[in-house]
């Protein structure tokens, strides 16, 4: 679970807001995770949910005021590693951004809620995430095929442009990766909820941190050339759909990560 100085100030920081005019969601949850610095992303992904007919499952996962103090970044990771490659013997640490930490707490707020739940999955979205307006349908499908399968993460989204799957390709539109190609759009079970809170402390961004959820299963050049990993090497399943149902704008993707002032408040809009 959290670590009880992450789980106090969750406690009293994150909020989780449905849109004005709707009650419980009537689905699956889809936990936006919005950064309030930046209000015009609500009313953009609001029209967006609401062209996909998935608005009345939407709840927008906040925090006020956006902004954590230095004992909260330690408790939640003092530290970052450049890369999923950087070794114990090169770490290549640096520090995070403010941002970076603000987005991490939403994705970890997420998974502890699933957990207080009684819902099977939920879709976790950036609040920067594209999608068509058959994005109820999709998943309706995807959720679907993935019935047969064990399963703690699907990526249904890649960062700025389209990537081809990899790992092995196990039912029609479903790759088994074991890495997340980005953490902007995916499908989060409990099991997978529980594995991510698990990997805390913080040592990675927070994509590449759910990643660490299946080491001791393939290694990334084994799943490269589509070799699947073996049963006593399995860790938790990263799955990736294909195509790929969202993606990020990339005029817009890094703000709310590496710009934007620590606990700068959201400016009113209409709902």
């Amino acid at each position: 679970g959290l670590p009880r100085c992450l789980l106090g100030f969750m406690e009293e920081v994150v909020r989780l807001r449905r849109p004005s005019g709707h009650g419980e969601p009537d689905g699956p949850p889809v936990l936006v995770l919005h950064y309030t610095g930046l209000p015009s992303r609500r009313a953009l992904m609001r029209r967006r949910l609401r062209a996909a007919g998935l608005e009345s499952r939407a709840l927008f996962v906040e925090m006020e005021p956006d902004y954590l103090n230095e004992s909260v970044r330690h408790c939640l990771g003092p530290r970052r590693r450049q890369s999923i490659d950087s070794t114990s013997d090169d770490p290549r640490w640096r520090y995070p951004t403010p941002g970076e930490d603000s987005l991490a707490v939403k994705h970890l707020a997420a998974a502890a809620w699933l957990l207080e739940s009684d819902w099977p999955h939920v879709l976790v979205l950036e609040d920067d995430a594209w999608f068509s307006q058959h994005l109820a349908a999709d998943l309706s499908a995807l959720t679907a095929e993935l019935q047969p399968l064990s399963w703690d993460v699907v990526a249904i989204g890649t960062c700025y442009h389209h990537r081809t799957p990899f790992g092995r390709h196990v039912l029609p539109h479903l790759w088994l990766a074991q890495t997340m190609p980005c953490a902007h759009a995916y499908l989060l079970s409990p099991r997978g909820a529980r594995a991510i809170l698990r990997t805390l402390p913080l040592e990675l961004p927070i994509d590449l941190q759910i990643s660490t959820i299946a080491q001791g299963a393939a290694s990334y050049d084994e799943l490269r050339r589509g070799m699947g990993p073996p049963e006593d090497r399995r860790g938790a399943e990263v799955y990736w759909a294909a195509p790929q149902l969202a993606f990020q704008w990339p005029e817009d993707t890094t703000r709310s990560v590496e710009g934007g002032a620590p606990g700068a408040r959201a400016s009113p809009e209409a709902a």
